[in-house]
C-alpha cells in the first residue's frame, strides 16, 4: 500500500456512511482498512478492523487472508493469546489444506514465540513426510528447525536447514533459510 493515510481516510469516510450494511464489500472494505492500519503499524486499529471483516459471507480465499492478516496484527502487538483465539475460532471449511497448513504454521510460531516449543513441535510432527508441495515441506521443516533452535538444538537445526537447502527452489524462502543456517553455524561455532 503506498499511501496508507490517504488510503485509511477515505476507508473510514466509506464506512461511516455505510455501517449497516451487511454487504460482502464492507467486509473488504474493513480488510482493506486492517491493512491500511498494518501498514501504518497501528496494529490495534488493524486488530479492530479485521475482526469486523471476519464474517461467514466471506469466500475460503478472503477468509483466510482475513484471518492470516488478524493473526500478524495480534502478533505485532504482542497478544499472543489473542492470534492464538483468532486461530482457535477459524472454521477451516472451505479452506484448501495448504492453506489449513499455513494456518498451523502461524499458530506453531506463536507458540514457539511463547516458549512452548514441544507443543510447537508435536503440532508439526510427521506433517512434512508425506508433503507433495515442495514449498510448503520447506515451511513445516524451517519451522521444526526453529523450534530445535530454540531448544539449542543447533546441530539438529543446521542438518535440517541444509537438508531443506537441497530440494527447495530459489525464491526468498530460501534465502531467509540460508541465512538462518549462517547464523546456526556461527552460534555452532562461537559455543
Amino acid at each position: 500500500m503506498k499511501k496508507p493515510k490517504e488510503t485509511k481516510k477515505w476507508l473510514v469516510k466509506y464506512v461511516e456512511l455505510a455501517k449497516d450494511d451487511k454487504s460482502a464489500e464492507l467486509n473488504s472494505v474493513y480488510f482493506l482498512l486492517g491493512k491500511a492500519n498494518m501498514a501504518m503499524e497501528d496494529f490495534e486499529q488493524a486488530s479492530v478492523a479485521l475482526n469486523y471483516a471476519l464474517n461467514d459471507k466471506l469466500a475460503p480465499k478472503e477468509y483466510f487472508k482475513t484471518v492470516a492478516a488478524l493473526v500478524n496484527a495480534n502478533v505485532n502487538m504482542q497478544d499472543y493469546v489473542g492470534a492464538l483465539n483468532a486461530l482457535e475460532n477459524t472454521s477451516d471449511i472451505g479452506l484448501s489444506p495448504p492453506q489449513i497448513l499455513e494456518l498451523l504454521l502461524l499458530k506453531t510460531n506463536i507458540l514457539r514465540n511463547l516458549g512452548l516449543v514441544d507443543k510447537a513441535l508435536s503440532n508439526l510432527k510427521g506433517r512434512a513426510d508425506y508433503m507433495p508441495d515442495s514449498n510448503i515441506k520447506a515451511k513445516i521443516l524451517f519451522e521444526i528447525s526453529k523450534c530445535n533452535i530454540e531448544k539449542g538444538n543447533l546441530k539438529l537445526a543446521s542438518e535440517q536447514l541444509a537438508e531443506i537447502l537441497a530440494f527447495i527452489e530459489p525464491c526468498t524462502l530460501a534465502q531467509n533459510i540460508a541465512y538462518e543456517l549462517a547464523l546456526v553455524c556461527w552460534k555452532m561455532k562461537n559455543d
